[in-house]
């Protein structure tokens, strides 16, 4: 199965509301600004994958407007996600700001 496009950026609380359940990369970014990371500066803070419905219910910091979020359903959402976070961190010189680096 091929992996939809992302869906647009929105507030977590509108992504609550209209998303269904199903495999997804879930990207966090800040709504204004940049983090400063060790390459680059980016506004992108978190990436995660699995149920839909399941992660954006447990994003719970990311509410408000500081934050927007976007989603792409897939089959392989994990190691997209992986996979995601391994070119962050190649790209910009750490994880971003709110992953934790995964153990060796």
């Amino acid at each position: 199965m091929v992996a939809t496009p992302f869906d647009p950026w929105t507030a977590l609380e509108d992504a609550r509301r209209h998303v269904a359940g199903g495999s997804a990369v879930v990207q966090v970014k800040l709504a204004a600004g940049l983090v400063a990371y060790p390459t680059g500066r980016s506004a992108m803070v978190w990436y995660g994958a699995g149920d839909a419905r399941e992660v954006l219910d447990g994003m719970g910091r990311y509410t408000g407007d500081g934050y927007r979020v976007r989603l792409r359903f897939g089959e392989d959402s994990a190691q997209e996600a992986k996979a995601l976070l391994r070119r962050f961190r190649d790209r910009f010189g750490a994880w971003p700001r709110d992953n934790v680096e995964p153990a060796s």
